[in-house]
């Protein structure tokens, strides 16, 4: 009989933990079929009185009824406290309800000052987050303490509503979103993913997760290009820069910056259908305001927004790419409504819509987590909606967190990481567009694509 070494148990150990895990996975393939036969042919617009009159919504909402949607507008009274306007559109959201069984779009065309998101304080937790989730739960009262019960109807299957905002109060930048959306939709011809990462904690952790998710994508006969802080990636992030020179007029002394931009590079280049990036985020205050871009190499704030500013590029310069761009990320706070890079990309035609969290992310339960990261893109590129890939993404993380032996093993730090991933992550722009059949090389329009 042969003796098990301590190293054979540690392995069998592991290999039951993974076993353990596989058992509770959510297929992703059993996810895409039922989401698929959702039959989506209502579409709500919540808004302040008179933004229904304004150009670019009626054109918007047009558009919508030559796709085929019922357009129903629901307004609030911009004019009434916070709550006054909280309480009114949860009332209202509660009579327009698709039915039982039926589900519908909601895009939220109203900026968090005008129509708040929170901040909602999850029970036994010290987090404050935003989120839409109460409000498309039937959630009562704004701000109160948050249970279970205040979100998870949100989640449910069939979902009653597939939602996503459109958080900017500038009425060119908003009218820039929903012409994007167009743009994004009626676009053709071969189907281009960049992929951006950087160093999560340890040496090549999300590149290693991206390399998968670049596989999905390829299986899905997409082009990719991954650019990552480390191997495996087809180019390394910290190849072009460009320097930004300020002089200070008191004491004449003249500073010299250099900054990365062979992301912001490519992703103007190649104009891709989706950016998928794993990193963390990073904060600056410029001209007195937030801005948080995505990591030290892939969209830091100061270049990304030296990059679209006439200061310092001739008046005649093109900024964005030639097609807007689903981006989605993990970047803690990026989705903040306040931060400033959200209405930049917007309005330069950087981005259709964009799916990030308000608050921290954090990839607890890890397997769920990881699972997630790469369910996400493959949601997307079996050609379901953008707000259908973002309720089965989320609904399947909470599915396989139960199943996470981290769930239980760190239960506080993973409770907290859950409620700030489902509550935070968000999206901004028409939750309806979707990747679409764009298999025809003839029909598309002249992108340089680079490999």
């Amino acid at each position: 009989m042969k003796t098990v070494t301590e190293s054979q148990q540690y392995t069998m150990a592991i290999f039951g933990v993974f076993l353990l895990w596989i058992s509770g996975c959510v297929s992703i393939d059993k996810q895409v079929e039922k989401y698929q036969q959702l039959d989506l042919k209502h579409y709500v617009i919540v808004h302040p009185e008179g933004r229904r009159s304004t150009p670019e919504y009626q054109e918007f909402a047009l558009w919508k009824t030559q796709q085929g949607y019922t357009v129903e507008w629901i307004s609030f009274d911009p004019k009434a406290s916070p709550q006054e306007r909280f309480i009114s559109v949860s009332q209202q959201l509660k009579v327009a309800h698709p039915g039982t069984g039926q589900s519908a779009y909601l895009l939220i065309a109203a900026s968090h000052e005008e129509l708040p998101m929170g901040p909602w304080k999850p029970v036994h937790t010290n987090i404050e987050i935003l989120s839409d989730l109460p409000l498309l739960s039937g959630k009562a009262d704004l701000g109160e303490t948050l249970h279970d019960s205040d979100w998870r109807p949100a989640l449910t299957f069939p979902p009653p509503w597939i939602a996503g905002r459109i958080p900017y109060k500038n009425p060119e930048v908003a009218a820039a979103a929903l012409n994007s959306a167009r743009l994004f939709q009626e676009k053709k011809g071969p189907r281009f993913a960049l992929l951006g990462t950087e160093r999560f904690a340890i040496f090549n952790d999300a590149s290693t997760v991206m390399a998968g998710v670049k596989k999905d994508f390829q299986s899905s006969q997409w082009d990719t290009l991954l650019m990552s802080q480390d191997l495996p990636r087809d180019e390394s992030l910290s190849t072009s820069t460009f320097t930004l020179t300020s002089v200070n007029k008191e004491s004449r002394t003249k500073t010299v910056t250099t900054l990365p931009c062979h992301f912001i590079d490519a992703w103007k280049k190649n104009s891709p259908d989706v950016v998928y990036v794993i990193s963390h985020s990073e904060n600056s205050e410029l001209e007195g305001r937030s801005h948080i871009g995505l990591g030290n190499k892939i969209l830091p704030s100061l270049a990304f927004f030296c990059w679209n500013s006439s200061e310092y590029w001739p008046s005649n310069r093109v900024f964005g790419p030639q097609t807007p761009s689903i981006l989605m990320t993990t970047g803690c706070q990026f989705g903040n409504p306040e931060n400033q890079v959200l209405s930049t990309l917007t309005e330069k035609g950087w981005t259709a819509a964009i799916i990030a969290g308000t608050g921290d992310t954090s990839p607890l339960p890890l397997f769920a987590a990881l699972r997630s990261e790469r369910s996400a893109p493959r949601y997307l590129a079996q050609n379901l909606s953008l707000g259908i890939t973002h309720h089965a993404t989320l609904s399947g993380f909470l599915k396989d967190s139960q199943w996470d032996p981290g769930n239980w093993l760190l239960y506080p730090w993973a409770k907290k990481a859950k409620l700030q991933n489902v509550l935070g992550l968000t999206i901004y722009g028409d939750p309806s567009i979707s990747i679409g059949e764009r298999s025809s090389a003839d029909d598309s329009l002249t992108v340089t694509h680079r490999r």
